[in-house]
């Protein structure tokens, strides 16, 4: 809370925080006090605009980030502190977690530094600044100490959630647990299921543990999580962004032309070239339907809209991406 008695807080599309409000109003009586800046996370080079650029995976390279090509956590890399009065920019650094440590000033000097214990309380804090970010996705709320997560409270005295998972028996034996116990790896960004902190979130699933040789990472609880959105996330209507009914795959959601634009063009997964490439959506028809609350059409059939997949991969995104609508349709209660 500020000095006015009330604050708004201010999240991108990916569920980053990125600016402080005072007073009234969606922009505050007194503007904006503190923005948050991110370094937008990027998938492998190996494995974007191979279709593109027809070059081998090993030798593509992504020039500009886009919303298929994040994982699952941007890094937040400063912080501008008093941006209605004098703004002054403190650099945050961070851990193997993209969980800030530090932050210093345009001297190098620390301003803020800490040490976190194992699930994610303060060990040690010290310096002139102040930031409220904890693990990945949550942030300190000085009135209840615990951490806001999205759908959920943290207590990171117990390691566990204040609330059950609402999606149930996701994210192993406890509905109450933490990133499968394992919080020096694993993180639970909207406190819905666990991930790696650099997963990639057009594949996974919250339920699916995936041994899929081309996947090359068969750590259970990756998620697929580019844009996780539910009732409490979702606006509109009941806060389900106008959703009324589960998803349902559109008949000739791939089109002829699309499908021999990817024939030839190597797996972005996995490199493999097959005789029988198959044409995916870039962003999963299930996430868009989810998020938007509806389906672009024209953009569904556009060549532009999709990239190439073994016939490998493509099985196993499509078993993974089913399992992540099941939970998404549990979650809206339909």
């Amino acid at each position: 809370m500020l000095a006015s008695g009330k604050a708004h807080f201010i999240y991108d599309r990916q569920g980053n925080l990125i600016a402080e409000t005072a007073g009234g109003g969606a922009t505050g009586a007194t503007g904006t006090v503190r923005e948050y800046i991110y370094l937008p996370a990027l998938r492998s080079s190996r494995i974007l605009h191979a279709r593109r650029e027809s070059a081998a995976p090993s030798k593509v390279t992504e020039i500009a980030p886009t919303m298929g090509s994040r994982t699952v956590v941007d890094r937040p890399v400063a912080v501008v502190n008093a941006v209605n009065t004098t703004p002054v920019i403190w650099q945050v650094h961070v851990d193997h977690l993209n969980r800030p440590i530090r932050m210093t000033d345009a001297a190098k000097a620390s301003v803020w530094d800490v040490v976190w214990a194992p699930w994610g309380n303060v060990y040690s804090i010290s310096g002139t600044a102040t930031l409220d970010a904890r693990f990945p996705g949550q942030w300190y709320q000085l009135e209840s100490g615990l951490h806001y997560n999205w759908h959920r409270h943290y207590d990171p005295t117990l390691g566990r959630y204040t609330q059950p998972d609402p999606l149930g028996f996701v994210d192993g034996p406890s509905v109450y647990g933490y990133a499968l116990a394992d919080p020096g790896a694993t993180i639970d960004r909207f406190g819905l299921f666990s991930s790696l902190p650099q997963s990639k979130p057009d594949v996974q699933s919250p339920v699916q543990q995936c041994n899929d040789p081309c996947n090359g990472n068969n750590k259970l609880g990756q998620t697929y999580k580019g844009e996780i959105v539910g009732p409490c996330v979702g606006g509109g209507s009941g806060g389900r962004g106008g959703i009324t009914e589960p998803y349902k795959r559109p008949n000739n959601a791939t089109t002829p032309e699309q499908r021999a634009s990817v024939q030839g063009q190597p797996c972005v997964d996995c490199g493999a070239v097959t005789p029988n490439q198959r044409a995916n959506h870039i962003d999963p028809l299930v996430q868009q339907y989810y998020r938007d609350g509806k389906i672009d059409v024209e953009k569904m059939r556009s060549p532009e809209s999709v990239n190439a997949h073994c016939p490998t991969c493509s099985a196993s995104q499509g078993g993974q991406l089913s399992a992540y609508s099941k939970a998404l349709k549990k979650l809206f209660g339909f």
